[in-house]
């Protein structure tokens, strides 16, 4: 079989999507450099070419993860179509379901490293900005009852990452906890 000469940029991407693919059918132990290498049809070297570690990779193809999946709540919050109510109903269900998604991963490796933290970090950042429009939007609708827009921003993202701790668990009464809990903040 011949070898497939591909873009760097495109094989580096390849070999996170497979990274991805193995954590989530079988967590991080399922990850080995030799089964994405043997997917990806590449040499052992290639993907040391790429990343320094196991760990580096599997912490790069997270985040990675993570930050396609912060794309769709951006999407919903943006979406002007939709009330701020409509907006907070949805992101929150997405967010439910991705953490749903993430919950038997949440004791591993990559979930507890410094670069995820920050990472973490990141994302409250780039989500409050979004957010915060969505309260000011539920504002001048009359619809939400807020003193402090970034305050609140803040205090509801960084609440809702609690459910990433790996001794929540994670079901429709936390979903409905979770909900019940960010509309009493914004009922005032």
């Amino acid at each position: 079989m011949s070898r497939i000469v591909k873009k760097p940029d495109i094989r580096r991407q390849e070999l996170l999507d497979i990274g991805i693919k193995l954590f989530f059918e079988a967590g991080e132990k399922g990850v080995s450099i030799q089964e994405v290498v043997k997917q990806a049809e590449v040499a052992t070297g290639l993907f040391y070419y790429y990343f320094k570690s196991k760990d580096e990779f599997l912490d790069e193809a997270l985040n990675y993860y993570i930050q396609q999946e912060i794309a769709v709540f951006e999407a919903i919050l943006k979406d002007q179509k939709l009330t701020a109510w409509d907006k907070l109903e949805a992101v929150l269900t997405a967010f439910f379901n991705y953490a749903e998604k993430m919950a038997p991963l949440r004791s591993s490796a990559p979930f507890r490293s410094e670069y995820h933290y920050a990472l973490t970090e990141k994302l409250i950042s780039q989500l409050k900005k979004e957010t915060e429009n969505v309260l000011t939007q539920g504002l001048s609708e009359n619809a939400f009852h807020v003193n402090n827009v970034s305050i609140t921003a803040g205090f509801i993202l960084n609440g809702l990452i609690c459910v990433f701790d790996e001794n929540t668990e994670i079901n429709k009464d936390a979903l409905d906890a979770m909900k019940n809990m960010v509309y009493k903040i914004l009922k005032g």
